[in-house]
């Protein structure tokens, strides 16, 4: 398993991890390590440096503040952004 960078797993899996359910849980953990593998290919032809700091504070503070729109609307963002840069690298 391809961790890039535990801190970015350990966020994701916390937004999820009072759903209720181990099957959801371990399931997204099989999507991430799916998706960092395509990002860890694509770190190698100079992934771009973005803000993922930033962005998970404030996908985690729409989360925390109970504003759920917002904190999903945010997270398809990030997850977007990566989805966007490994497309554009496969089409280089």
């Amino acid at each position: 398993m391809i961790r890039v960078d535990a801190n970015d797993h350990d966020f994701h899996l916390a937004l999820i991890a009072n759903c209720g359910s181990s099957w959801l849980v371990q399931f997204c953990e099989v999507l991430m390590d799916h998706a960092q593998r395509c990002v860890f290919i694509s770190a190698s032809a100079a992934y771009p440096r973005r803000s993922g700091q930033d962005e998970h504070k404030r996908i985690a503070d729409a989360a925390l503040n109970g504003h759920v729109g917002e904190a999903k609307q945010l997270l398809v963002a990030h997850y977007m952004r990566t989805l966007e840069y490994i497309e554009s690298e496969r089409a280089s």
